[in-house]
Formats: C-alpha cells, structure tokens, sequence
C-alpha cells in the first residue's frame, strides 16, 4: 500500500498492522520488564493493542485537550488498578507504556515517507498523549493499592485479634493463609514496647517487612507491637526493627506451631521483653525462659532473691561473671575467654559473688538464684 503523508494517514496505515505491532511491543515489554510475566500474554497483547488503537485515533483526531476524558480515562484508570492488583510496581507499568510508545512511534515513522514538520508535531502531541495516559494509569494504580492496603491492614488487624483469644478459628486460618501464611506451620513472634512507636514508624516497619523474604505482620496490640513471622531467620526481624528504631528493646518468642503456637509464641516474647524493656536489648525466650517465668512472680520472690538483686546491682561485673559461668558449661576458663579475662580474675569474681550472696554456684539451688536474681531485680 503507497503510504499517506497525511497524519491520519500513517495512523490507518499502522492500524492495519496493529496486531503484529501490539504483539511485537510486548515481547519487548516482557522481555525488558521480567515483572510482566505475570500478566497473561493474550491479556497483555489486547491492552497494549487497544492502548495503541486509543493513542491512534486521538493522534489522527489531533485534539486540543491531551488529557484523556471519558471512557478513554476511566479504561486508562482500570488498566492502572488491575496491574497494581497483578502485583505490578507504578514504575514499571509506566516504563511499560513508554517501551510501547517508542514502539508505537518507531512505526509511524517508518510509514512516513519522510520527515515531515508534520510528522514532529505528532510527536510531540504522542507523548503529550502518553504523559496524560499515564497520569491515569498511575490514579488508578494508586487507587488500587492504598484500597488493597487498607483490605490487607483490616486483615492484619483481625488477625492478631484472634490470635489474642487463643483459639484459632476457621476465620483465623483463613485470614492468615490470605496474608501469605501457613495456619499450620511455624510461628514466631518478636515484641516491642509499643510507647516507643509512632503511627509512621510502625507503617515502616511494616514496608520493610513487606519487602523481607518470607511473610511477616506486624500490629500494636496494647502495650507491645507485636511481630509474627515464619521460616524466616529472628535477626532479621530484628535488623527490621533496628533499622527503624535503633534504639529498641526486643524480646523473642519459641517457635511454634500452628496458630494456637504463635499465640504462644507471643506470650513467650513479651516475658522475654520484660526482662530488657527499657534496654536497647535482645532477649530470647529460649536462653531466658526461666527468669522470664518467674518475672511476673519477682515481688513474691523478692525475699528469697533480694540479696542476690542487691549484690547485682552494686556490683554488675560480678554478676556478669556468673552468668558467662553458666553460659560456658561451667566453663571457668571457657568463661574467661567469653569475657576477655584472664582465668584467675574469673575464678576472683565467682568466688567474691559466693562470699557476698552466700550462694553456692556448685548446687542447683545457688546456681538458680544467682541466674535469676540479677534478671529480676
């Protein structure tokens, strides 16, 4: 067919080959933008051709108003919602729409005869299309993702509600498996004192989560924000954390299984909490579980302990000692390597707490009240 210099022209002469366009500004989509890969290449093909056919017609029209109006809008804004849906980030579905366009623009050209100050303007009246036709795009998209945000934080929320009343439910089971969970694996859970985070803050950790390599929530709930997460390694809860509040007190729960564990799991982690709120401090469930316990009873065992918490208190180098003591399978030499010491100022300053509490460290009885004493006072 003899090409037509006319803008209107070139643009019927593209259309004609809409279909093997539309399907070549996808491979190259898809094979620039690997994200693509999730929308369905027949589904792809069509909006990229009725992106094009829309650009086209506009293009052939020459209007004065560049932005879309009508149902040009509104299918610009659905296409924005559905891809935010499909899990595609704004960046790319707009990198998406300018890959087709230099397509799109690449075939006008080689339809001209040749360059025309014509020709330009349309260019230019291109890519005024294309900026209008992603402003759509993007309300859509933003659209879309605060309305699955807020969805997914009012399912975050029931979520940690029911595993509040500890008896998991069917509706619990099937709120977790729609966060990315598994009802019946592994939980564990991180605790944090909740005074210490701002509304903003906790939307951050949340991101930072979101972005991590396995599922993990996170919801304040009373004193403590709470953080459940599964096969993904504590530390790196913990670095989440850190990174947006450096200077936060964290306690750990045991993993456990299935729901009724993570509710568990969380209990575990807000005695571990206790014993370093306050404190720019990690404590873990599974090293402290017994000091952890007895927390809650520390008036109760005040008597039995005082002297022990006093002697910490007064003297922390001592008590520090006992607890690498114990740390290091009864270790003195292996406890002096831990902290740094020669082997004989260990051995002074386990003698020295034996003198000052009266507690012997070789029997079941000394050696409990000397690990628990200094955590409780």
């Amino acid at each position: 067919m003899e090409s037509d210099s006319s803008i209107a022209g070139l643009c019927d002469a593209v259309i004609a080959d809409l279909d093997a366009l539309s399907a070549e500004a996808v491979d190259r989509i898809r094979e620039r933008l690997p994200t693509y890969l999730v929308v369905p290449p027949d589904e792809h093909r069509e909006s990229t051709r009725q992106q094009f056919l829309v650009t086209l017609r506009l293009l052939a029209d020459r209007p004065a108003d560049t932005h879309p109006a009508g149902p040009e809008f509104e299918r610009a804004q659905q296409l924005g919602r559905q891809r935010a849906l499909q899990g595609l980030t704004l960046a790319n579905v707009i990198e998406s729409f300018h890959i087709g366009s230099r397509e799109l623009w690449r075939a006008l050209v080689e339809h001209a005869p040749e360059p025309t100050t014509e020709l330009l303007h349309a260019g230019g009246l291109l890519w005024d299309l294309v900026h209008a036709g992603t402003t759509a795009v993007a309300m859509g998209h933003d659209d879309a993702t605060r309305t699955a945000q807020a969805v997914r934080a009012n399912r975050r929320a029931l979520l940690f509600e029911l595993l509040e009343q500890g008896h998991p439910t069917e509706e619990a089971r099937t709120l977790a498996a729609a966060l990315g969970l598994d009802p019946d694996g592994m939980f564990r859970a991180a605790c944090t004192p909740s005074e210490a985070w701002s509304d903003v803050q906790l939307q951050g950790l949340q991101h930072a989560l979101d972005d991590g390599p396995a599922p993990a929530l996170c919801s304040r709930r009373g004193t403590t924000v709470v953080t459940v997460f599964q096969t993904v390694a504590s530390s790196v809860v913990v670095d989440a954390i850190r990174h947006v509040r450096p200077d936060m007190s964290v306690g750990l729960g045991l993993a456990r299984r299935g729901l009724e564990g993570a509710t568990t799991s969380i209990g575990d982690a807000r005695r571990a909490l206790a014993l370093v709120r306050g404190r720019a401090q990690t404590a873990d469930f599974d090293e402290c579980w017994l000091p952890a316990i007895l927390f809650e009873h520390r008036e109760e065992l005040a008597p039995m302990l005082a002297k022990g918490a006093e002697i910490a208190a007064r003297h922390p180098h001592l008590a520090e000692a006992v607890s690498a003591f114990a740390q290091s399978g009864f270790s003195a030499s292996a406890a002096a390597r831990r902290l740094h010491l020669h082997p004989n100022s260990l051995a002074y300053r386990l003698e020295r707490w034996q003198q000052l509490t009266g507690w012997d460290l070789r029997t079941v009885d000394g050696l409990v009240r000397s690990m628990v004493a200094p955590a409780l006072s």
